[in-house]
């Protein structure tokens, strides 16, 4: 890919993610590390931006840091930037405690996996959320 067309679809990207999340503002100036986070497994970018707006309100209910609710929000950290990378690495799969539920998986199986089997709605949601962005 041509260096400029690389830079023009990435400056794309990171325009889409901050308009996906303009009601969201607590989470809406990180567009490059959910972009980042995307990239190191081919996730569609607009997967983390979408669990965080189901989970809390993009941001809005965050606890600790986590606008993710990883961990039922039993995790705090130190930034969400450390969010965003934890939660996308464990997405990704390269956890390897837990891998078994992320690695090579479809988006739905993720879903399903991250919460679908408290709420068998979950993946719906969020890919409903994905949709409508």
């Amino acid at each position: 890919l041509n260096p400029d067309l690389k830079f023009i679809k990435e400056a794309a990207i990171l325009h889409d993610i901050g308009i996906f999340l303009t009601n969201a503002p607590q989470i809406n100036c990180y567009g490059d590390k959910f972009a980042e986070a995307a990239d190191r497994c081919d996730m569609d970018w607009r997967l983390l931006p979408a669990i965080a707006v189901r989970e809390s309100s993009g941001g809005k209910q965050a606890c600790g840091n986590n606008p993710f609710g990883w961990a039922s929000c039993r995790v705090d950290f130190e930034s969400v930037e450390k969010a965003i990378e934890v939660v996308g690495s464990n997405l990704c799969g390269f956890n390897p405690r837990t891998e078994s539920y992320y690695k090579n998986k479809t988006t739905y199986e993720r879903l399903w996996n991250y919460n679908g089997m408290v709420n068998r709605n979950y993946p719906d949601e969020v890919l409903r959320i994905v949709d409508d962005f």
